[in-house]
């Protein structure tokens, strides 16, 4: 998981410059090892969030379940993200018309439209 790739960066002192938070389970294609995306695919109690502490993160929410997003978005928070934007199956809600787009787009392309 990208979580383990993302702490190994950071303690080196690097970091990405945004993360993805995906909510729910992203196609086959897609590359999770990276450590600019993580997946919470069920409770995020259970995942130690810790390494998104001061990042800022887009969350990308590819799944029905509107408990788990509102789970993730408190987990995060909780964490010491600093989200940037969300996007669900209702729009997209960011840092500017061109952000929230670019959100749609990368969730269309997750979910296959």
């Amino acid at each position: 998981m990208s979580l383990e790739s993302l702490l190994r960066l950071r303690r080196t002192g690097s970091r990405p410059p945004t993360v993805t938070v995906i909510v729910g389970t992203p196609p086959a294609w897609l590359d999770t090892s990276a450590p600019d995306k993580v997946v919470i695919d069920s409770d995020p109690a259970r995942l130690n969030l810790h390494a998104l502490y001061g990042m800022e993160v887009n969350l990308i929410d590819i799944q029905p379940d509107t408990d788990l997003l509102l789970k993730a978005m408190d987990a995060t928070a909780a964490a010491g993200a600093r989200p940037l934007g969300a996007c669900t199956h209702e729009g997209a809600c960011g840092v500017s018309a061109e952000h929230e787009l670019s959100m749609r787009r990368y969730r269309e392309n997750l979910i296959g439209r």
